[in-house]
């Protein structure tokens, strides 16, 4: 499963309900995307803060192959302007693939009525834990910051590791770009780590 479909489960109840607003998790699948073509070393965000690619060959996934294209044709962009652009798309793509292997379930009009969670919450709280001690934060882990679904998945008694959490985090420009889309300074952020949704 990919960085943006697991996102993409735990940003919603079984019932389907979202856990936070459209907009950021919008945000947070773009930025998803964009981790993901960064880890494949397509990617990268440059000092002067614009993302930029690294190479042009395909990746084989179709999403994230348009989504360089962009970055290839279009004018240099830094994070938060990307964003935006393509958060819309990426959440479609990643609706459309979860529901064809039937991991979540849409009514006619495309809503989301159901999602299996099926363990995802365990697997990524065990894996944020180890990475955070660890002394860096993983991908999966910056996003949930980011999203303010890190209290959700690590839970209320997790302060600590929440705190680190937002620290590690807070140095990625992905990351601070889907912060952008909330109303509150990411300086806040960065002090009071992430409370998270219920």
């Amino acid at each position: 499963m990919t960085l943006r479909e697991t996102l993409f489960l735990l940003a919603h109840h079984p019932s389907g309900r979202p856990r936070i607003p459209n907009f950021v998790l919008e945000a947070g699948l773009g930025a998803a995307a964009l981790m993901e073509l960064r880890h494949l070393g397509i990617l990268e965000v440059t000092g002067d803060g614009h993302v930029a690619a690294r190479r042009t060959a395909p990746s084989g996934d179709p999403l994230l192959d348009r989504l360089l294209h962009q970055l290839t044709t279009g004018p240099s962009r830094r994070p938060h302007e990307l964003l935006p652009a393509c958060g819309e798309d990426v959440k479609q793509s990643v609706m459309a693939g979860l529901a064809a292997h039937g991991h979540c379930r849409l009514d006619p009009a495309g809503h989301v009525v159901a999602v299996d969670l099926a363990g995802h919450r365990d697997d990524a709280r065990r894996a944020i834990r180890d990475s955070v001690h660890g002394g860096v934060a993983s991908d999966l882990g910056t996003l949930l910051w980011a999203t303010e679904l890190g209290g959700y998945v690590l839970g209320p008694a997790a302060l600590i590791t929440r705190l680190r959490l937002g620290r590690q985090s807070a140095a990625d420009p992905l990351a601070l770009a889907v912060r952008q889309a909330f109303p509150l300074p990411a300086g806040a952020f960065r002090i009071n780590g992430s409370p998270g949704a219920n």
